[in-house]
């Protein structure tokens, strides 16, 4: 069976509520199960092992003992998220110092986290250390960039000044001087797929800013990597099968900030 249920079971149907796929039915003495033959609709949130307030539930995939136990719900106020999101920023001037690979590993780990399509997850990381190699994707993208241009391309046309600094001055337009480079792959057929990835990312991002690391969306790059997927996969190692979702920038930042900038006034309708 995928569910077990405990003698402590207080048959209040919290777990039927919340299930996703609306698997969960409650037997004749009040206690949750799934046919068997709507178990392959489970999409393995945790869901319903996670709401019930006494540990009753188990779940054969998504098992009591995988789940952390939390004090409180949600587990810091709106004032501390707040200050943290607007704390993130775009950094495009990086220290040539290297992150540890264990920090890098810790930021991929909060962002496997994210909410993803149907539970599908399925996003991957690779974290590219070699600035060398860093430096000369910076070059392939400006090469594109520059066909693109010369070929007549209308879209292209704005990118004429990130060629032109570039190759006149070797600075790093690019990727900003970043030593790191951090992907987020996902399986190309997965209809998700992409979206996941950039969600990771999203993530990601907290995730660095809250370890003193900085972060930027590799932006050039990706309009890069939708066209050049296998050269990709063959310089990066990556299978043919995944595709590179998202793509961000990783170092230490140069200067820090010390304030929050403000934005354009909120816009928002109530109908």
């Amino acid at each position: 069976m995928m569910l077990q249920v405990s003698e402590q079971c207080i048959h209040c149907g919290r777990c039927v509520a919340v299930c996703p796929s609306m698997i969960i039915e409650m037997d004749d003495a009040s206690r949750p199960f799934i046919r068997e033959k709507r178990e392959k609709g489970c999409i393995v949130c945790g869901h319903c092992v996670s709401v019930c307030p006494v540990g009753a539930l188990d779940h054969r995939l998504s098992p009591l003992s995988g789940q952390v136990e939390l004090s409180s719900f949600p587990v810091v106020d709106f004032e501390t998220t707040e200050q943290l999101l607007r704390s993130v920023r775009s950094i495009r001037n990086y220290k040539p110092d290297s992150v540890s690979p264990s920090l890098i590993r810790q930021i991929a780990h909060l962002a496997h986290y994210v909410p993803t399509g149907r539970n599908t997850q399925g996003v991957s990381f690779l974290a590219l250390m070699d600035s060398a190699k860093v430096r000369l994707l910076s070059d392939k993208v400006v090469d594109w960039m520059s066909a693109m241009i010369d070929s007549g391309a209308e879209w292209a046309k704005v990118y004429k000044g990130v060629v032109r600094v570039q190759r006149e001055t070797g600075r790093d337009m690019i990727f900003r001087g970043a030593p790191h480079l951090l992907f987020a792959l996902s399986d190309r057929s997965n209809p998700y797929g992409v979206d996941n990835a950039r969600l990771g990312m999203v993530y990601a991002r907290i995730a660095a800013s809250s370890l003193k690391i900085g972060s930027c969306w590799a932006g050039f790059f990706e309009l890069y990597a939708q066209s050049h997927s296998e050269y990709l996969s063959d310089f990066l190692g990556f299978p043919a099968h995944k595709v590179i979702g998202a793509a961000i920038m990783i170092g230490y930042p140069q200067f820090t900030y010390h304030r929050l900038v403000e934005r354009r006034p909120l816009e928002i309708e109530f109908i």
